[in-house]
């Protein structure tokens, strides 16, 4: 039995695997949970042999097919097809700009992540698309500088004289690279399987309604051009009917979206093409027209080099997918600030002539997003848009053709009072499309927000054996059987560093860590939180303060544990204007709430911001509810550990202003002792050394499950 199943998976086309590798990637990933991430590497190969001969390719394919026309049949190509596939892009970038009103009113957040320290690349669009170095936006990938270099030759190759053995060179160059993309693509059910197993495994359980959304608005949004809106304009400027355009094509697109492959229905798309063109009347009677071996060669002139040359240009499909930069953003919770819209379009517009995984790295990174977040839209585009972007590429491909022969060739008709009709018509449908998704989910389906019952919920990511046992009170003085108890303060409630769970257990980054220590150090521990710590005698203070020269000459404080970057908790639509120290020192006046601050953390934020006024309290949720009733526009905090406020209370966002502030926090430690001051800092450099701070700053700052913290 096993053997004829695996005869029968052989002989199965190439289509089929992949979907098989889906699903069976899917079903992996629900079993495995997070152990899938162990299959990360297979799937790094396969996205690092796929993108090999992407580059050369684009190189090889935009030079070849342009510069083989000559000059006059250039420029009427250029001037025929530029209107229809600006068009087309215009329609696609709308789309993607009104695609956050489909999302519906559900709560996200997100825990802090390292990557979002990172410092954003320098976005300057002439050195984005003008190469000084071609062979270095090459050898970066930098694929619009790539493109726009490849044009240039292309351009320049038209009026260069015997240029076909070059050609010719170029052509069978971008053969032997297909050819090497066709051997990788034998192994991509493999591929897929780790890439969709692993997404799957280490996707959040409340993440997975989500997809749902996006997948359906993806999927409605492509039928409707394809179905409709596309088809439709054909119909509009031409005399070709609506009806005939669907019939024409049905079998061709029906036969690129069950494969997921557009190039193998390319011959069909281009006589169909030619066929619907024929029965057109020419623009004049001249004899050449009316010849039907004559007439139908000037047909296939255009066509036959409209359709491969889609190829060098985005389809629809292809920029209908920017629509996953939004939605990464509703997902994790994160705003896209209105100012960056137009140079993500623009970007996103230029990365798409090249291969969208690659595109989709370079947007996540230029609008500072997790770059983990890809693995979601190679989930996304193998299980939605690999099929329908396939067919709305189709359409698209048609309808480049059949427009752009039809103004090449004159046979053009004023559409009149039918352009009002179908501009109408189309709107209509796009906006319903757009709102009846929004309220299908906000009324059908829910998404239960459940980050913050996980962190009410949260324990130790150390085994119990590795912690000291908190004592409930002081051992007998005089049994002397016991070490002396080390007694450690706490603060009351400062999640996550330090808090009572939902089982009433203390928690916390402080508490592991003070634990772990009292076990190293071989001492019981006692713990102090809240207003007991005023009243205890503590041998050290496990409460996370900035180590500031004020503190360090009135305390012993110890060596630092970790850095924090300074940011500010806003609401949501105040993260744009909170995103950089120097817009917020050119604007109007600031308030701002801070807790447990410090002369020198106010003299610095006072140099920084000489415009704000700083509020200080003791309770973090005081000033949160001031900033939530407009009082204060900010509460200062640290991003690492103020993240896990917006988990809490998904109405607030975090900012993290550039330049990066960061600072360095510690401990305080007994100012009678200086031997468990040495003991404590010793204890630090072991354990930052090896790996053990940032195994559970990852865990509690980040919210990393403990066997993928390690």
């Amino acid at each position: 039995m096993i053997r004829s199943l695996w005869h029968r998976y052989s002989a199965a086309p190439l289509s089929s695997k992949i979907l098989i590798g889906i699903v069976s990637g899917v079903i992996a990933g629900l079993l495995l949970r997070e152990r899938a991430d162990a299959l990360a590497p297979i799937g790094n190969a396969f996205l690092r042999l796929f993108q090999m001969p992407v580059i050369p390719y684009i190189v090889v394919s935009i030079i070849c097919s342009i510069g083989r026309l000559e000059r006059q049949q250039a420029r009427a190509t250029f001037l025929g097809s530029v209107g229809v596939l600006l068009g087309m892009w215009a329609v696609s970038l709308l789309l993607v700009v009104a695609v956050p009103a489909a999302f519906p009113d559900w709560q996200s957040a997100t825990y802090f992540s390292s990557s979002q320290l990172e410092p954003p690349p320098d976005l300057d669009l002439v050195e984005l698309f003008i190469p000084v170095n071609p062979f270095n936006a090459l050898a970066e990938a930098v694929v619009p500088s790539v493109v726009l270099f490849s044009i240039a030759v292309g351009v320049a190759l038209i009026g260069v004289e015997g240029k076909d053995t070059t050609i010719e060179v170029l052509r069978r160059t971008g053969d032997a690279l297909l050819k090497v993309t066709q051997v990788v693509a034998r192994f991509t059910p493999v591929g897929v399987f780790a890439i969709v197993a692993r997404a799957v495994g280490t996707l959040p359980t409340e993440a997975f309604g989500r997809i749902q959304v996006y997948v359906v608005l993806q999927a409605l949004l492509a039928l409707s051009l394809s179905l409709w809106v596309l088809p439709a304009a054909v119909a509009t400027f031409t005399r070709l009917r609506y009806g005939l355009l669907l019939r024409a094509f049905r079998a061709p697109l029906l036969t690129a979206f069950a494969t997921g492959n557009l190039l193998i229905v390319l011959p069909l798309l281009a006589d169909r093409c030619i066929l619907l063109l024929e029965e057109l009347p020419d623009p004049g009677s001249g004899s050449e027209e009316q010849d039907p071996g004559a007439r139908r060669a000037a047909i296939a002139a255009p066509v036959e080099l409209l359709i491969p040359l889609s190829f060098v240009f985005p389809t629809m499909g292809k920029l209908l997918s920017l629509a996953f930069i939004p939605y990464a953003a509703w997902t994790t919770g994160q705003t896209l600030p209105p100012e960056s819209v137009p140079v993500f379009l623009i970007t996103g517009l230029a990365s798409f002539f090249g291969d969208g995984i690659l595109a989709m790295r370079y947007l996540l990174g230029i609008l500072s997003m997790p770059a983990d977040l890809v693995e979601l839209y190679i989930t996304i585009d193998q299980v939605s848009a690999a099929r329908f972007g396939t067919l709305l590429a189709g359409m698209s491909t048609v309808t480049l053709a059949l427009l752009g022969t039809s103004a090449i060739r004159g046979t053009c008709r004023r559409p009149g009072r039918h352009l009002a009709r179908f501009i109408g018509l189309s709107v209509l449908l796009l906006l319903s499309v757009i709102l009846a998704t929004r309220e299908g989910f906000q009324r059908l389906a829910s998404d239960p927000y459940i980050k913050g019952e996980e962190l009410a919920g949260r324990g130790f990511a150390l085994a119990p054996g590795e912690l000291a046992p908190v004592l409930t009170t002081p051992p007998a003085e005089a049994s002397g059987v016991l070490t002396a108890p080390l007694r450690v303060c706490l603060e009351e409630e400062s999640v996550p560093l330090s808090y009572r769970n939902r089982a009433g257990e203390r928690v916390g980054l402080d508490v592991e860590l003070a634990r772990l220590m009292a076990a190293d150090l071989g001492r019981p521990l006692l713990l102090h939180p809240g207003p007991a710590a005023a009243k205890a005698p503590c041998a050290v203070e496990a409460i996370s303060l900035v180590i500031t020269p004020e503190r360090a000459a009135a305390r012993r404080m110890s060596r630092p544990l970790r850095k924090e970057t300074v940011a500010f908790l806003v609401t949501d639509q105040e993260v744009g204007r909170f995103s950089s120290i120097a817009a917020l020192a050119a604007s109007g006046p600031l308030r701002i709430g801070l807790v447990n601050a410090s002369r020198f953390g106010l003299q610095r934020m006072g140099h920084l911001l000489p415009n704000a006024r700083f509020v200080e309290s003791e309770s973090v949720a005081e000033l949160m509810e001031q900033v939530k009733s407009g009082r204060l526009d900010a509460l200062l905090t640290a991003a690492e550990s103020g993240a896990s406020l917006t988990v809490l209370d998904p109405r607030f966002s975090m900012a993290i202003p550039r330049p990066l502030i960061q600072v360095p926090v510690g401990w305080t430690v007994a100012g009678d002792d200086p031997d468990l001051l040495r003991a404590v800092n010793a204890w630090i450099e072991l354990r930052r050394l090896d790996g053990t701070i940032d195994e559970l700053s990852r865990h509690w700052l980040e919210g990393v499950p403990p066997d993928r913290a390690r």
